[in-house]
């Protein structure tokens, strides 16, 4: 990702519907950001934990793994309710590595 592409981040698990905020401007109470949206608009990469928790964006909703086998979409974008527009790229996600590690395994070429 390029610095300055977006300042909010999202992660839509499509089996369920799923939506999970993980970086935005104003959090629920009780839930935190991965990272603050400015810190997100001025990087070039991040490392979003296998294995992490959250709650999805509903009422009610309790923390929950994000990620489990099955596909996914994540949105990047300044402002993700405003429908201005952003990123989005999809990726399937089979499971965790045969050491049970959160460590990502980088792509060839991938920077």
């Amino acid at each position: 990702m390029a610095p300055g592409a977006g300042r909010e981040l999202a992660v839509h698990r499509i089996s369920d519907g799923a939506w999970f905020f993980l970086v935005v401007a104003g959090p629920p109470a009780g839930q935190t950001n991965l990272v603050e949206p400015a810190e997100l608009a001025r990087r070039t990469h991040l490392q979003i934990p296998a294995t992490l928790q959250s709650a999805a964006w509903s009422a009610g909703a309790k923390p929950q793994a994000v990620f489990r086998p099955g596909v996914y979409e994540l949105m990047l974008s300044d402002n993700l309710e405003s429908g201005q527009g952003g990123y989005k790229c999809r990726l399937k996600v089979t499971g965790l590595s045969p050491n049970n590690s959160s460590r990502p395994t980088p792509l060839r070429g991938a920077a």
